[in-house]
C-alpha cells in the first residue's frame, strides 16, 4: 500500500537504527564533545530516538518475524545469518519501543549478547566455507564428523541466538518479554516468542543440512578449521557462556547508564536481575542444570547393564 505523505516507509525506519547500531563497538570509548564517553551511553541516546520513531510505526513490530522467515527460506551459508541479524536487531527495536528501564536494559543487553553469538556464527560460516569451499547448504552434509570443534561452537552459538539457558541470549530475551508485558503488549510478547521458535527452526535447518546426515562424497578430504580460526571461535563461545551464567557482567554497566539518564535502576547482581519484573537467577539455574547432568551421568555409569537374551 502507498505510504502517506510525510511518513517514511517502516522498513526505512528499521534500516536507519540498524545502520547506526552496526557502528557501535561495545567495549571502546569514543570522542564526543571533547570528552571520553562510554559507547553504551551513546547507544542509549540513539535508543531514545529509535523509540520515538518506532512508536509511530506499528508495522515495524513484525519485521523480526519476516526476517526470521526469510532466514528459514534461505540456503546461502552467510545469507541465513544476515537475515538472522535483521531479526535480532528487530528484538532490540521492539525492546526500545516497549520503553521503561526494563525495555532499555533488555535492548542494550541483547545488543551486547548479539556481539558474541552472531560474530561467532559468522566465524563458523567462514570456517565451513574455508574447509569445504562451498557457500550453499545444498552442497553440504555430514561435516560434523570431520569438524567436531566447529560443530560444538555452532551448538553454543545456536543455543544463544535461540535463547536457551545457560547461554547469553536467554537473559536478554527474558527481559524483553517482561518489558513488553509490563508495557501492556501481550500480543507483541507472544509474537516475540513466535520469533524464537522460527529462530530455532533455521538453526536446526543449518545444523541438519551442514553438520548432520551422510557426508557428501566430494567432501571426504574436509578437515577441521586451523588453529588461527578456532581460537577466536573459542573466545566468543566462552563469552556466550560466561555472560549467560553471569548476566550481571553486562547488566551492571547497562544499569549505570540507566541511572545516569534518570531511569529507576534495576536491582542487578552477578546472577542477573534480583527482584521485580524480569527477575532471573541465571547462576542458580546453571548450578541446578549442572547438578542434574552430573547426577544423570552418575546414574548411567554406576547402573549395572542388563543383557537381554533371546529365549527359545
Amino acid at each position: 500500500s502507498a505510504i502517506p505523505p510525510g511518513r517514511q516507509h517502516p522498513i526505512r525506519i528499521l534500516i536507519k537504527p540498524v545502520a547506526q547500531v552496526r557502528q557501535f563497538r561495545m567495549f571502546r570509548d569514543v570522542q564526543s564533545s571533547g570528552q571520553r564517553v562510554p559507547i553504551l551511553r551513546i547507544h542509549f541516546r540513539q535508543m531514545q530516538s529509535v523509540r520515538q520513531q518506532s512508536a509511530r510505526h506499528s508495522p515495524l513490530s513484525g519485521v523480526f518475524i519476516m526476517a526470521a522467515v526469510q532466514a528459514l527460506r534461505a540456503n546461502g551459508i552467510k545469507l541465513i545469518f544476515i537475515y538472522s541479524t535483521v531479526s535480532q536487531l528487530g528484538y532490540m527495536v521492539l525492546a526500545v519501543a516497549a520503553g521503561g528501564a526494563l525495555g532499555y536494559a533488555g535492548g542494550m543487553l541483547h545488543l551486547i549478547n548479539h556481539v558474541f553469538f552472531k560474530d561467532l556464527l559468522f566465524l563458523i560460516c567462514g570456517a565451513v566455507m574455508f574447509a569445504t569451499h562451498r557457500d550453499s547448504l545444498d552442497d553440504l552434509g555430514g561435516i560434523g564428523r570431520k569438524m567436531p570443534f566447529t560443530l560444538c561452537m555452532f551448538a553454543i552459538a545456536g543455543l544463544s541466538v535461540v535463547g536457551v539457558p545457560p547461554t547469553s541470549g536467554f537473559s536478554s530475551k527474558w527481559l524483553i518479554y517482561h518489558a513488553l508485558m509490563q508495557a501492556g503488549q501481550p500480543f507483541l510478547a507472544l509474537l516475540s516468542l513466535v520469533g524464537s521458535v522460527l529462530t530455532l527452526a533455521y538453526i536446526a535447518k543449518f545444523l541438519h543440512a551442514a553438520f548432520l546426515g551422510q557426508p557428501a562424497p566430494d567432501l571426504d578430504d574436509v578437515h577441521e578449521a586451523p588453529g588461527v580460526m578456532r581460537v577466536p571461535m573459542g573466545i566468543l563461545a566462552a563469552g556466550c557462556v560466561l555472560t549467560g551464567i553471569f548476566p550481571g557482567l553486562a547488566l551492571m554497566p547497562v544499569n549505570s547508564v540507566l541511572m545516569e539518564y534518570g531511569l529507576a535502576p534495576l536491582n542487578v547482581g552477578l546472577s542477573g536481575v534480583l527482584s521485580g519484573p524480569g527477575a532471573w537467577n541465571a547462576t542458580g539455574m546453571f548450578v541446578m542444570m549442572a547438578l542434574a547432568f552430573l547426577a544423570g551421568q552418575g546414574i548411567t555409569e554406576y547402573t549395572p547393564s542388563v543383557e537381554l537374551t533371546a529365549q527359545e
